[in-house]
């Protein structure tokens, strides 16, 4: 089978969902098909002239079409205005036909909705594919709110063959805002390749030199969130908690894996995140380097994710991965079970996530006991392998129908 993939990100690029789409198009290839990925190029100026890089990643065929203006650093702090964004996505749309019609597949895979399953819907209309939305984040969780939004989000999910969520709770919003999605809409969850993570992880003096490294004790109970802490990932349950468990003596830490507070979440929850930080409750890497990123977590003691909103979070998969326990709010049903693999809270419950912390803190064994059945339930359920067949027989069911 031949696929393509548009996505609105691919590594080197960060994020969930250049991750997942890499993840997911070298594993389609494993699996004997041949994948071409479509992604944005977004290091030079909007005002350049169209440019194409091709690239080979174990298999998969890589194409980088800009210039685009999806996070891109040399756009202005006044940004691109609506009307040349269009012509940008006009532009990306004429070159992935170009490429398409040179190496036709049999169907397209999209990965977020906006822009990257917008354009793919349009492509899929000009050369009669079919085409399958893959729903992630904000697509749904955010999207459904913005009044402006909303529309295009419809056409792309009424447009579809198939929709894609990688868990129910992004689902369920979707049908909130679509109830006539039901039939077409699925959930194929992440995955995390934890044999890849075996051979690469160096966990040698880990969590001893955390511990003095940012000067806590090691008595103390060490969390950490991987990822950008915004507001809808729970950043302001989360700094009440922790500011109520020290309150009366500093005992439960937190490791940010990842960047500072952003404008929004600082304008939220900036006094509270600050008085942490000053008594030495939080530290934050800030952007480090991906491969790092598996060690930093091998050295604390359970993960923190109290989401309001969210997809299947690549940290609590990695998490689980390492032999770390996770906290979440039951938007993580669909991974975590509760009280075996981690502790499920209600969502923006400060005083249910101040009684989960303390539960780790006060059980130590039980840290060691919810580490290896996490670390057991990537294995057996959540593996690269089981995520690619999904999506294969998806695709197959789809192309028997036409």
């Amino acid at each position: 089978m031949k696929i393509g993939l548009i996505s609105e990100a691919y590594p080197p690029m960060s994020g969930g969902v250049a991750t997942s789409a890499q993840r997911v198009a070298r594993n389609l290839v494993k699996a004997g098909n041949d994948v071409t990925v479509l992604t944005f190029e977004n290091t030079h100026e909007v005002t350049e002239q169209d440019l194409l890089i091709r690239e080979e990643d174990k298999g998969v065929t890589v194409y980088r079409i800009g210039p685009f203006f999806l996070k891109n650093p040399t756009i202005p702090a006044g940004g691109v205005s609506e009307k040349y964004k269009a012509v940008l996505r006009r532009r990306a749309f004429n070159q992935m036909i170009r490429i398409l019609k040179d190496d036709m597949p049999d169907i397209l895979l999209s990965f977020y909705v906006i822009n990257a399953g917008f354009i793919a819907q349009l492509v899929a209309n000009e050369l009669k594919l079919p085409v399958v939305a893959g729903v992630r984040g904000n697509d749904i969780g955010r999207n459904i709110f913005d009044i402006t939004r909303f529309a295009p989000v419809y056409w792309v999910m009424d447009s579809a063959d198939a929709i894609v969520c990688v868990n129910n709770h992004l689902r369920n919003r979707l049908l909130i805002a679509y109830p006539d999605m039901y039939k077409k809409s699925l959930v194929i969850k992440n995955s995390y390749d934890l044999a890849s993570l075996r051979k690469t992880t160096d966990k040698t003096g880990t969590r001893a030199d955390l511990v003095e490294k940012y000067n806590w004790n090691k008595e103390d109970l060490i969390l950490n969130f991987t990822g950008s802490l915004r507001e809808k990932k729970g950043v302001v349950t989360l700094c009440h908690a922790l500011d109520i468990i020290n309150a009366q003596e500093d005992k439960v830490r937190l490791l940010v894996i990842g960047p500072d507070l952003g404008n929004v979440e600082r304008k939220l929850i900036g006094d509270i995140w600050d008085k942490l930080k000053e008594k030495n409750i939080i530290q934050v890497t800030g952007q480090c380097d991906r491969a790092e990123v598996p060690r930093l977590i091998a050295a604390t003691d359970a993960g923190c994710f109290p989401s309001s909103d969210d997809g299947m979070a690549n940290g609590v998969l990695e998490n689980m991965a390492l032999g770390i326990p996770v906290i979440g709010t039951e938007i993580f049903g669909d991974v975590l079970t509760n009280l075996h693999d981690g502790i499920i809270i209600p969502v923006d419950d400060k005083q249910a996530l101040v009684e989960a912390i303390l539960t780790l803190y006060a059980d130590r064994n039980l840290i060691s006991i919810m580490g290896k059945k996490a670390e057991d339930t990537i294995a057996h359920e959540f593996t690269p392998e089981i995520e690619a067949e999904a999506y294969i027989r998806l695709f197959n069911k789809i192309l028997k129908r036409r």
